[in-house]
């Protein structure tokens, strides 16, 4: 029986729909140079604030795009081909953060640049590659469950130090960033995060 509820468990995940990779364009019609693409967590886990701080991007002018973090490849091969002529901004949470990289660094390989890369509770992540020039990590570590990859988040390395300003910003750290019963499961959805995360993609992204 508890197989069942795995299962549904599984099954109910990635209600978040797809995105539609053919959007991406080299330069954005928005009020806002540059475009901002976001990739949620595996199956659409704890998730829906990613969309929600897309959403709270598109208000404020910016061209924001969400997509399922197993879409990244499909997303690379669309920039590469496209070449944007705007800034690009990647955002990823959890897993999503993990696959924000590795398209980071596939876009690296063809010569595109990131001007900005922001993760909310990276897993299991490679090494931030040089291609990215800023990176802001927010992350939550969560004591003991730390052990388990799907309960905390964790600080990024940079491939090169002289090539990438890494900020990784504990939480715990910082108290106007964090929240009483703040995890895994709600970072996404934090106000203070979505607040952060906007004011630092505004800079990226500047009026026309």
């Amino acid at each position: 029986m508890p197989y069942v509820f795995i299962v549904l468990f599984l099954v109910g995940c990635n209600s978040l729909p797809a995105g539609d990779v053919s959007n991406l364009q080299q330069a954005s019609p928005r009020p806002r140079r540059g475009q901002v693409i976001l990739l949620r967590g595996w199956r659409g886990l704890y998730s829906a604030g990613v969309d929600q701080l897309a959403t709270e991007l598109q208000q404020q002018g910016v061209a924001a795009s969400v997509y399922r973090e197993t879409q990244w490849p499909a997303i690379a091969d669309a920039l590469i081909a496209h070449r944007p002529a705007e800034p690009l901004v990647l955002i990823g949470f959890s897993y999503g953060a993990d696959n924000a990289i590795a398209l980071s660094r596939k876009l690296g390989t063809a010569g595109v640049p990131v001007p900005l890369l922001i993760t909310i509770d990276p897993l299991t992540p490679p090494d931030v590659p040089p291609n990215v020039a800023i990176c802001r990590n927010f992350y939550r570590t969560n004591g003991g469950l730390d052990v388990f990859p799907f309960f905390r988040g964790v600080p990024l390395k940079a491939d090169k130090t002289d090539a990438t300003k890494l900020d990784n910003i504990r939480l715990q750290d910082h108290p106007d960033l964090d929240s009483p019963g703040l995890g895994h499961r709600t970072i996404a959805a934090s106000p203070k995060v979505h607040r952060a995360i906007v004011d630092r993609v505004l800079q990226t992204c500047p009026p026309r």
